[in-house]
C-alpha cells in the first residue's frame, strides 16, 4: 500500500484508526500490523479511494465475487465470526467464477477465494476496493 502511494500518518496513539505508519520493529501502528486495525482504517474512511464492497450477483456468492473487485484490493477474513478480522489478503486476479489472493501467514500466492470460503464455512469476509 505504501508502494501504491499511501503516506504514513502518525497520531499520538498507535492504536488509533487514523494512524498508519511503520518506522521500525518497535515503532508501528496497529493499522499497519493487524488485519482488524487496517480493516477499521479503511471502513472509517481514513484512506481516500477505499470503497467497501458488497455482495454481488443478486446476493449470491461471496463479497469476493463483487464485479468491482480488482488486483490490489484487500479481502479481510473473520475466521470465527466474532466480529474481529483476523487476516488480510491481497487480490492478485479475478474471473467471473473466482478471485485469487496472496497472503503471508503460510505464503500463499494464488489462493482461491472459492476454496478458502468453502474450507471456512463459519468465516465472514469483507472486501475493499482500493483506487
Amino acid at each position: 500500500m505504501r508502494a501504491g502511494g499511501w503516506k504514513d500518518t502518525a497520531t499520538k496513539q498507535s492504536t488509533q484508526d487514523s494512524s498508519w505508519y511503520y518506522t521500525s520493529k518497535t515503532s508501528y501502528a496497529q493499522t499497519w500490523s493487524t488485519a482488524h486495525g487496517l480493516r477499521n482504517r479503511l471502513n472509517h474512511g481514513y484512506e481516500l479511494g477505499a470503497e467497501k464492497l458488497s455482495r454481488s450477483f443478486g446476493g449470491v456468492g461471496g463479497v469476493y465475487l463483487n464485479n468491482k473487485i480488482a488486483k490490489g484490493d484487500v479481502i479481510f477474513a473473520d475466521w470465527d465470526g466474532d466480529g474481529r478480522y483476523d487476516h488480510a489478503m491481497s487480490v492478485v486476479d479475478k474471473s467471473y467464477f473466482d478471485t485469487t489472493v496472496a497472503y503471508h501467514s503460510i505464503n500463499v500466492v494464488n489462493g482461491s477465494m472459492v476454496n478458502i470460503s468453502a474450507n471456512h464455512s463459519s468465516a465472514s469476509f469483507e472486501a475493499f476496493h482500493i483506487s
